[in-house]
């Protein structure tokens, strides 16, 4: 089923679209708003405009995604998340890591090994 509520914004964009840029619509379909040259095809404007518009907007996505999935999962933490609390469910940042250790930036080689055989003592039967 498609969404019906998406129809009428995207409606309005493209009613928008054609009323404030007649000629940028045009041009897709090879009619120029002046005498075009005979040397330069009309797919110019589709290869120097729209597809590398595509290609930035894509790189664009793929950065904030991959921020976002890096990113402290606690509400409007924007810091980077290296600590997997929880069993692995979530990550956290330093500031929001519930050990103490991690807190103060102070977490020796025996802390890690600690706490790694305290899981491995929960998890194996």
């Amino acid at each position: 089923m498609r969404p019906r509520w998406l129809l009428l914004p995207v409606a309005g964009l493209v009613i928008w679209s054609a009323a404030a840029h007649p000629w940028g619509w045009l041009y897709g379909l090879g009619v120029h708003p002046y005498p075009a040259s005979s040397s330069t095809p009309w797919t110019y404007q589709l290869w120097s405009g729209f597809i590398p518009a595509l290609t930035v907007t894509g790189l664009l996505a793929s950065a904030i995604g991959l921020y976002r999935h890096a990113n402290c999962h606690v509400t409007r933490c924007f810091r980077l998340a290296r600590y997997p609390v929880a069993g692995g469910q979530f990550k956290v940042c330093a500031k929001h890591h519930p050990d103490e250790q991690v807190r103060a930036g102070k977490v020796s080689h025996e802390h890690i090994l600690r706490l790694h055989r305290e899981h491995r003592d929960r998890v194996a039967p």
